[in-house]
C-alpha cells in the first residue's frame, strides 16, 4: 500500500469513527434532554438537577472548541483538495520526480559527437525552473545538485553579471560535486582578432575563482575558441592540485579551432609533474579531447568508461598500434568516439582488442577517405547491443571487406551511416547481413539499386535473404532516392516507422508540400505506421543529428 492509500484508509476510517461517534452523541443529547424534561414533570430534587445542569455548562465550551477544530480541518481538507485538482497534470507528480526531470533538464556532461545522451540548454535553466512556480522554486532550492553546473567565461569575468551567477550557484549548491564550464568567449558576440589579449588578463580572475572548489569539482570542461596551451595548463594544475580522490571524474577539452592551432598536450608538461598527473589520472572515468595531442606515455587504465578524441592533428596522429595500446588499456569502455581523426596503418595490423561493455561507437570524418578501415579490424565488440555512427566515404573493396566484418562479429542494433563532407561514397557497404539492426538512419547518399551494388535485384529474384531481418525504423535524410529501390528496402523488411528528412527524388525537381512528388512518396508510403516527411523548414535538427532523434 501506498502513502496515497494508506492516509485515505486512516482518514476514512476516523471519519467513520467519528460518524459513529455523532450518532452516539446525539442518541445521548436525546436520552439526557428526556430526563430533564421528565425530572421537571416529577419533581426531582433541586440538588441533582443543579449538579446536572453544572456538568452541562462545563461540557458545551469545549464541545464548540472541537466544533471550531473539526471546521478548520475540514476547510484546510477542502482547501488542499481544490489545489490538487486544480493543479498542472505535471505539479500532481511526487517531489522525487520532479526532481528526477529537473536533473534531466539541468544535464551535466556535454558530448560533441552524435552519441551524445542530451546536451544541455545553458547555465539559466536553473533560475527558470526556480521561477516557474512555488512548488517548483522549492523544490530546486532543496536540492543543491540542480544548481552545480557553473558557466565562465573568461572574457570580463570579474565585472560581468556571470560572476555574481556564478557566486549565487556556488553558494545554492552547498557540498554537491561540481560541473565546471569554462569559455573564452560569449557566443554570439566575439571578435577573433583581440579576443586572446581581452581574455589573458581575465583568466587569473577565473582561476581565484576556482581555487577553492577544487576539490569539489568533479566535471570540468575548457571550450577555448582561441587556442591557448597556457590557459589549459592553469587550469588542468589547478584541479590536479585541489582535486580529491573521488573516482568518476569527467574532463572535456577543446581548445582552438582556428587552422593555425597548436595542439594542447594531453598529460605531464611544465606545470603538472608526472606524479601529480599520474595520481590524479586514475580517478577520471569520462573523456573528451579535441585538438589536442596524446603522448605515448599517458597512462590510460580500466576505470575509463567514455573516450571521445576529436580533430587530432595529422602531424602527432595516432597509429594503429598507438589505438590498439589505448583500446588495451580501457577494456571497459561504453562509449568509444573518434572524430576527423586520421589513423596511420601499421606495418603489422595488430590483433582486435575486445570491448565487451562498448554500447556506442562513433566513427566519423569529413575527410576523404576515413580512416575508419584502418580501426574497424581493431576492434571486437562481443554480443553486446551497439549503437554505431560511421562515415562512408571510401567505396574500395578492402573498405567494404572491413565494414562486413565488422558487421557479421558484432550486434549493432542502431546505425547512422552517412557521407562526409568532401567524402564520395555509396552505401553498398552496408546492404550486408545485420540481424540485429532495428534503427536505420542514412544520410547523404545516393540510393538506388545502382549504388547498392545491384543488391535489390539479388533479393526479389530471390538469389539473396533481405539483410535487415529485424529493422523496424528507417530514417532518410538529404538523400537522392529512387523509389521503386526505396519501396523494395521498405517492403523487404518490417518497417514500422519511415521518416523522410528533406529528400530529394532522383529524376525530379526540390519537394514542397502538396506537391506531386510529396503526393507520390504518401501514395507509396502511406500504409507504413508512421510514415512522415520533414521538409527543411519543418526540420529543427538538420545541422546536428544525435542519436537522441532517433530513439524509438
Amino acid at each position: 500500500m501506498d502513502a496515497y492509500d494508506a492516509g485515505f484508509q486512516y482518514w476514512k476510517s476516523m471519519r467513520d469513527a467519528l460518524a459513529l461517534a455523532v450518532n452516539n452523541y446525539v442518541d445521548a443529547s436525546n436520552i439526557l434532554c428526556g430526563t430533564l424534561m421528565s425530572s421537571l414533570r416529577s419533581g426531582t430534587p433541586q440538588k441533582l438537577l443543579e449538579r446536572t445542569l453544572a456538568g452541562i455548562n462545563l461540557e458545551l465550551p469545549s464541545l464548540e472548541f472541537d466544533q471550531e477544530k473539526l471546521d478548520a480541518a475540514s476547510a484546510t481538507l477542502g482547501a488542499v483538495r481544490n489545489s490538487c485538482q486544480t493543479a498542472v497534470p505535471v505539479n500532481r507528480l511526487p517531489p522525487d520526480i520532479l526532481l528526477n526531470i529537473f536533473t534531466l533538464s539541468t544535464g551535466k556532461y556535454t558530448r560533441f559527437d552524435r552519441t551524445a545522451t542530451f546536451r544541455s540548454e545553458g547555465s539559466h535553466s536553473p533560475s527558470v525552473l526556480a521561477g516557474v512556480c512555488g512548488l517548483w522554486r522549492n523544490i530546486m532550492l532543496e536540492s543543491p545538485c540542480l544548481w552545480s553546473t557553473i558557466y565562465l567565461t573568461i572574457c570580463n569575468f570579474r565585472n560581468s553579471e556571470e560572476y555574481n551567477q556564478a557566486a549565487l550557484w556556488v553558494e545554492r549548491s552547498a557540498q554537491a560535486p561540481l560541473y565546471i564550464n569554462i569559455e573564452d568567449y560569449q557566443p554570439g558576440s566575439f571578435h577573433l582578432e583581440g579576443i586572446e589579449q581581452v581574455c589573458g588578463s581575465d583568466l587569473l580572475e577565473v582561476l581565484k575563482f576556482l581555487a577553492p572548489l577544487g576539490p569539489r569539482i568533479q566535471a570540468l570542461n575548457v571550450e577555448l575558441l582561441v587556442n591557448s596551451e597556457l590557459a589549459v595548463s592553469l587550469v588542468m594544475r589547478l584541479w590536479v592540485d585541489n582535486c580529491s580522490a573521488v573516482p568518476g571524474k569527467t574532463l572535456q577539452i577543446i581548445n582552438g579551432a582556428a587552422p593555425d592551432h597548436v595542439s594542447s598536450v594531453f598529460g605531464p608538461n611544465k606545470t603538472i609533474s608526472a606524479d601529480q598527473f599520474n595520481r590524479f589520472f586514475p580517478s577520471v572515468s569520462r573523456i573528451n579531447l579535441q585538438y589536442c595531442y596524446i603522448p605515448k606515455f599517458v597512462p590510460f587504465h580500466e576505470g575509463l568508461v567514455d573516450l571521445c578524441l576529436g580533430y587530432m592533428d595529422p602531424l602527432n596522429r595516432l597509429n594503429q598500434e598507438d589505438l590498439v595500446r589505448i583500446l588495451s588499456a580501457t577494456p571497459r569502455l561504453r562509449i568509444f568516439s573518434l572524430a576527423d581523426c586520421q589513423i596511420q596503418r601499421s606495418d603489422v595490423t595488430p590483433h582486435p582488442v575486445t570491448l565487451s561493455h562498448l554500447e556506442s561507437l562513433s566513427l566519423e570524418s569529413h575527410e576523404a577517405p576515413p580512416t575508419s578501415v584502418y580501426v574497424l579490424p581493431l576492434i571486437n565488440t562481443g554480443i553486446q547491443k551497439l549503437d554505431m555512427s560511421l562515415t562512408l566515404g571510401d567505396n574500395s573493396p578492402e573498405f567494404k571487406n572491413e565494414v562486413r566484418l565488422f558487421f557479421a562479429r558484432s550486434r549493432v542494433v542502431r546505425l547512422l551511416v552517412w557521407q562526409g563532407v568532401t567524402a564520395r561514397g555509396s552505401i553498398e557497404a552496408i546492404f550486408c547481413p545485420m540481424l540485429h539492426l532495428r534503427t536505420l538512419a542514412i544520410e547523404r547518399f545516393d540510393i538506388s539499386d545502382d549504388t547498392l551494388g545491384g543488391g535489390i535485384q539479388g533479393i526479389l529474384q530471390g538469389r539473396a535473404p533481405p539483410p535487415w531481418p529485424a529493422l523496424h525504423v528507417l530514417h532518410f535524410r538529404l538523400n537522392n532516392v529512387d523509389l521503386d529501390c526505396l519501396e523494395a528496402i521498405v517492403r523487404m523488411h518490417p518497417i514500422k516507422k519511415l521518416h523522410m528528412h528533406d529528400p530529394r527524388i532522383i529524376g525530379a525537381g526540390e519537394m514542397e508540400a502538396g506537391d506531386e512528388e510529396w503526393t507520390k512518396l504518401h501514395v507509396r508510403f502511406g500504409a507504413v505506421e508512421d510514415f512522415h516527411i520533414f521538409l527543411e523548414e519543418d526540420y529543427s535538427e538538420m545541422d546536428t543529428w544525435d542519436f537522441s532523434v532517433l530513439v524509438e
